[in-house]
């Protein structure tokens, strides 16, 4: 078994699956955003977006930094989900394949704790995965929130004095930054995994 870092992972055969799922879901999730905000506040008096709330932004500017977003997004989804294909590494314990997959040599499980990686390609790879599941966790909050605000239920008057005292009117940004500690957790432990199964049927196969 060599140390070849360009061997293609075949449970990546999902990533372009993955890749549209998110990418359609995103959009759908920007679309009633924006059609619950012009209905709710035509005049964007109740928008909480910075850009609106600090720098006095309208529909077309707010509109054409949504569009922006969305491309952005859509490029920062693609290397994981595409174009990334992680390493074949012969570890089967986790420090030694991750000292190999940042640093080149397996000996220096210590660095990860202080030092920058030398190989940045899955460090990229895992944010733009997290970042795929992050970016619609917070947008469906705040499309949640329309519809709170909009049908003014029960629940909806439960999760008010939440909003405003505990997280400070960012309930998105809470649960997007949550959903990213979380995704980056799931792609370190399904990248590992699948090194494992690798080196599994290459056994098998030998």
């Amino acid at each position: 078994m060599d140390n070849d870092i360009s061997r293609p992972d075949t449970s990546h055969k999902s990533g372009k699956r993955w890749f549209w799922t998110l990418a359609a879901v995103n959009l759908a999730l920007m679309l009633a955003d924006g059609l619950l905000t012009r209905y709710n506040t035509p005049d964007l008096a109740l928008e909480g977006n910075p850009l609106v709330t600090l720098f006095g932004f309208g529909w077309l500017p707010l509109t054409l930094v949504n569009l922006l977003f969305f491309a952005g997004y859509v490029a920062t989804i693609r290397y994981p989900f595409l174009r990334y294909r992680p390493p074949a590494l012969p570890y089967r314990q986790y420090l030694p394949y991750a000292s190999m997959l940042y640093f080149g040599r397996p000996d220096r499980p210590g660095w990860l704790i202080w030092r920058l990686p030398k190989n940045w390609k899955p460090v990229w790879a895992m944010c733009g995965f997290a970042f795929g599941f992050a970016a619609p966790a917070g947008r469906l909050v705040v499309v949640l929130e329309w519809i709170g605000y909009l049908t003014g239920g029960p629940l909806w008057q439960a999760y008010l004095p939440l909003r405003t005292e505990v997280i400070w009117l960012r309930t998105d940004v809470v649960v997007a930054a949550a959903v990213t500690v979380v995704a980056m957790g799931v792609w370190v432990w399904r990248d590992f995994a699948a090194n494992r199964r690798r080196l599994a049927e290459l056994k098998m196969d030998n």
